[in-house]
């Protein structure tokens, strides 16, 4: 019998890097923080990113599990390609009966294609998902979801 050995980092160019950090009026609570940074593919040549991404998001959520996650996209390019959507939504499912808590850091490099995929695609308010810093998104994230302020 042969074996082929996969690796994650095969699918895809884009590096990463996990961090927490604690939220500010709850500081016990902590927000795991993934950031990517490298191009991602455009349209269908996206879709090994968006897998990529996806995998190491729900590997970091379900070693460090905290409760809220914020994906750092500043030094991501990304234009155009539905199955990002993989990767945005990653945390969901962790909670029953709730959207996990998530808010995702854009850049210059990326800001105009994800605005579009959140509101088109997610048919979201990209003002919910998109934030400018780590400090505008932890804040959003940590006011608008009750699961943070329990933790």
């Amino acid at each position: 019998m042969e074996l082929t050995e996969r690796k994650l980092e095969d699918l895809s160019q884009l590096h990463y890097r996990f961090y927490t950090c604690p939220f500010f009026e709850h500081p016990s609570s902590k927000a795991l923080v993934v950031a990517f940074e490298g191009e991602y593919g455009y349209g269908a040549k996206g879709n090994d990113d968006a897998i990529f991404m996806a995998a190491i998001i729900k590997a970091g959520l379900e070693a460090w599990g905290h409760s809220a996650l914020i994906i750092d996209l500043r030094m991501m390019s990304y234009v155009w390609g539905d199955m990002i959507g993989q990767a945005l939504t990653a945390g969901h499912g962790r909670y029953i009966n709730a959207v996990f808590p998530t808010g995702v850091i854009v850049s210059d490099r990326n800001r105009e294609g994800l605005t579009s995929f959140v509101r088109q695609e997610l048919d979201e308010d990209p003002a919910k998902w998109l934030f400018e810093s780590l400090a505008d998104a932890l804040r959003a994230v940590e006011e608008r979801d009750p699961a943070v302020r329990k933790s």
